[in-house]
């Protein structure tokens, strides 16, 4: 979990492995000292904190903290990922992480729920993606109609999007530099940023979902 902190606030994977042995007693008590002293600034993303352990907690409960953890691993998964379309389901997750009702949520209809929640957590991050001068391309997506029309009709596409590999298997990866100019890092890209404003507008009020 900490490892994904990490990433989230760095905005690359982190490598962590478990110890093998117990530190000494001595670097122990020195790294228990640093946890909480006041003197050394927590990790925030965006000038968000991202303390899940304490600052959360005061401002949700069990449950929130729980969706935040999800959601993270989610996208630290997501940012270790070579194959685009695993990396998309892996973003998609994430924010679903946050917005999933706990009970019977079989019932509800999935993208509708996903559109109003995203509109409710990251309103400007749907904007700006919207506006984004790839968006079309990267998702394959020809915009038509309103702007909220716009809005539900492209974060339904990017629920699609994360389906679709679900059912048809996982298409080719480009390498190299060859991949810069693919529309699937594009959508990577973009669905990262997407996801980003999603957790960052839970952590900052669990309460609104």
């Amino acid at each position: 979990m900490v490892a994904a902190i990490c990433a989230f606030a760095a905005g690359r994977a982190v490598d962590y492995y478990v110890p093998q042995f117990p530190a000494p007693a001595a670097d122990a008590a020195t790294a228990t000292g640093r946890r909480h002293d006041p003197a050394i600034p927590g990790l925030a993303r965006d000038f968000v904190s991202l303390d899940v352990f304490a600052d959360l907690p005061a401002l949700g409960d069990l449950d929130a903290v729980l969706r935040v953890r999800g959601a993270l691993l989610a996208y630290h998964a997501a940012l270790k990922q070579t194959s685009p379309d695993v990396a998309v389901m892996l973003l998609v997750t994430a924010i679903e992480a946050l917005i999933s009702p706990r009970h019977e949520w079989g019932k509800l209809k999935v993208t509708r729920r996903f559109q109003k929640s995203l509109l409710e957590l990251c309103p400007q991050a749907v904007d700006a993606l919207l506006a984004h001068d790839n968006v079309e391309q990267a998702f394959d997506y020809k915009k038509r109609g309103g702007v909220n029309w716009q809005q539900r009709d492209l974060l339904d596409r990017i629920y699609e999007t994360r389906s679709t590999p679900t059912h048809t298997g996982l298409g080719l990866s480009a390498t190299g530099m060859a991949i810069l100019a693919t529309p699937d890092s594009m959508r990577v890209a973009l669905l990262s940023n997407l996801a980003r404003a999603a957790i960052l507008g839970y952590i900052q009020d669990p309460a609104r979902r």
